[in-house]
């Protein structure tokens, strides 16, 4: 009996701390949540060890430790989390070595992860570079599955209203990847751009899927902003700082149309599922580009992106 009530005040404990760390239904506490997710994972809560090596990985309040991510993966595999499991085999065979036969975590290079292809140059002005193979397909595929049947309808940005809101100009669906549906492999996506562009992976927005059904679009805009504060998500937390890069992955191909296009240059681009574009949202003096006036062209078929705002420093909310 009393194992029993020990297992299920682990259970709630665990709960509560994946509502904190992102603020659903509860007060935004991400630093307490993942206390309390390490202490349930402690206990042998299943979700709690894979979620754990979540937070290792991104580094939820803590420095990230891919290494100690992915002992907590093997933890949680060897408990029977399935998807820990898929996890491990998926990160050691994307850019792994050795024997096939080896276990997952013994064949794992984090190094091959950290060390993406080199970029080519698309153009100077605005500035957009192209990395050929970015991600795997099988990588592109796990990314899809972890949006599919989470996406809503896309919005923009209101000035008016201070609000984010449908848009005639933008009918496609998104999902905005949160901590609690994230993974190691995705934080390693992540940290596979920052190695990339340079930048830290603080400086990221939280990453979108986008999937466009045959005819939607997302006509010309600007991805930088206006005012050096904003308020995003719907959190009514407000930021400062400036998106000084967009960052794409082309997540599949099977689709006629769909470039990314470039109105201003007379520039269009299609990558390959796994192809990388990215370009300078700012000058070289900092200032907003407005060659960089974009747009998602309508496809034929199902076209599936992954998109990733950048700021200028860590993207953390205003105190005060």
């Amino acid at each position: 009996m009393a194992d029993d009530i020990a297992a299920a005040s682990m259970d709630e404990s665990f709960a509560l701390g994946r509502r904190l760390l992102i603020g659903d239904g509860a007060p935004f506490q991400p630093e307490e949540g993942a206390r309390l997710i390490k202490k349930a994972a402690e206990q042998g809560v299943v979700d709690a060890i894979a979620l754990q090596a979540t937070i290792a990985a991104a580094g939820v309040g803590r420095p990230v430790d891919f290494n100690e991510a992915f002992d907590w993966l093997e933890k949680a595999a060897a408990a029977g989390h399935v998807r820990a499991a898929a996890q491990l085999d998926l990160i050691a065979d994307a850019w792994g070595s050795g024997d096939p036969a080896t276990c997952a975590r013994r064949r794992i290079s984090l190094d091959a992860w950290l060390k993406p292809p080199p970029r080519e140059i698309l153009s100077d002005a605005p500035r957009l570079r192209t990395i050929a193979g970015f991600l795997t397909p099988v990588v592109c595929r796990w990314i899809m599955e972890m949006a599919r049947g989470r996406l809503n309808r896309a919005m923009m940005f209101n000035p008016v209203t201070k609000r984010d809101e449908p848009h005639p100009g933008r009918d496609s669906q998104l999902y905005i990847v949160d901590i609690t549906a994230a993974d190691v492999v995705f934080a390693l996506v992540r940290a596979r751009m920052s190695a990339a562009l340079k930048i830290p992976s603080a400086c990221f927005e939280p990453t979108q899927i986008l999937q466009y059904d045959t005819g939607q679009t997302f006509l010309p805009h600007y991805d930088y902003l206006e005012g050096r504060t904003f308020t995003a998500y719907d959190s009514g937390q407000a930021y400062e700082g400036q998106r000084i890069v967009t960052f794409l992955v082309y997540l599949n191909d099977e689709y006629d149309g769909g470039e990314t296009a470039f109105p201003k240059v007379g520039l269009k681009h299609k990558g390959r599922a796994g192809d990388a574009l990215f370009f300078a949202n700012v000058d070289l003096d900092q200032k907003p580009d407005s060659q960089t006036l974009h747009a998602g062209l309508a496809p034929t078929g199902e076209k599936w992106l992954l998109s990733q705002w950048i700021h200028d420093r860590p993207f953390t909310a205003v105190q005060g």
